[in-house]
């Protein structure tokens, strides 16, 4: 069992509380019989199981983290009656049998995070071209607009032009004819030109 030496201690010293009220509790029931002992015993056995593996969890939580700096105080290891004085763990004791895999999760992670990143650089990159570029198609649409109109209103003008200058051509012409001079065309045919 590994323990540091401020929460974890703590925590230990509530377990061997717990450990003792169980025993003292069983100890002070009315004797039914060796089989009720031995499945009492075994109901506190796998409930101190389950409190130890939740306290070494929380404690290579922290220890054996990617984060971790230092852990508070000596290590003691209870199975193996060892001081340990390092103060992160890798290998054995944070359940990596083979570092390389380790080491290979972590690249992994590592690559993963900088994908999402340039994904999500790459969408805001193409969301502020893509407004960007709205915008300028409506300023080039305006302009346009504008342009076409004013170009519409010089050929109407033109138009407008051209149809009185024919109007007026038409009426001499017409006066022409009435009088009995020819129109141009006709003297530039009896002419030859």
């Amino acid at each position: 069992v590994f323990y540091t030496q401020n929460s974890a201690v703590r925590n230990v010293i509530k377990l061997r509380e717990w450990l003792k009220d169980e025993f003292y509790r069983l100890g002070n029931e009315t004797w039914k019989g060796v089989f009720i002992i031995q499945g009492n015993l075994l109901e506190i056995r796998q409930n101190l199981e389950k409190k130890l593996t939740q306290i070494i969890k929380n404690f290579s939580e922290v220890a054996c983290s990617e984060d971790c700096i230092v852990i508070e105080g000596p290590v003691l290891d209870c199975w193996n009656c060892l001081r340990m004085t390092t103060r992160c763990f890798k290998g054995d004791y944070c359940q990596d049998e083979d570092p390389k895999t380790a080491e290979n999760r972590e690249i992994s992670l590592y690559l993963i995070f900088i994908a999402e990143a340039v994904i999500l650089a790459s969408a805001v990159l193409l969301f502020h071209v893509c407004i960007s570029h709205r915008r300028k198609m409506k300023a080039i649409r305006r302009t346009l607009k504008t342009y076409l109109e004013k170009k519409l209103e010089e050929l109407v003008e033109m138009i407008y032009k051209d149809d009185g200058e024919k109007n007026l051509e038409f009426g001499r012409s017409n006066s022409n004819s009435l009088t009995g001079e020819p129109t141009c065309a006709e003297s530039e045919m009896q002419t030859g030109t």
